[in-house]
């Protein structure tokens, strides 16, 4: 079933909380890269920022996986 046509309004809406939310994700990549943030309260959050990134690219930002270290 294909999806409803989006006014340009809500399609506006739509694309700055898809924006919002990649930067949030990205934040939070940093900050694990930086050593900040940890593992364990990443894996501790209920939310959808958290939840949407993928496994790999949350450990390659681990400051001791060996893909960062390049």
């Amino acid at each position: 079933m294909p999806l409803p046509p989006l006014t340009k309004t809500a399609r506006q809406e739509a694309l700055q909380k898809a924006v919002a939310r990649r930067r949030e994700r990205a934040d939070l990549l940093d900050e694990l890269r930086s050593g900040r943030g940890s593992l364990k309260v990443v894996l501790e959050r209920d939310d959808d920022v958290a939840g949407r990134i993928y496994t790999r690219r949350l450990l390659e930002a681990l400051p001791a996986s060996a893909r960062s270290a390049r």
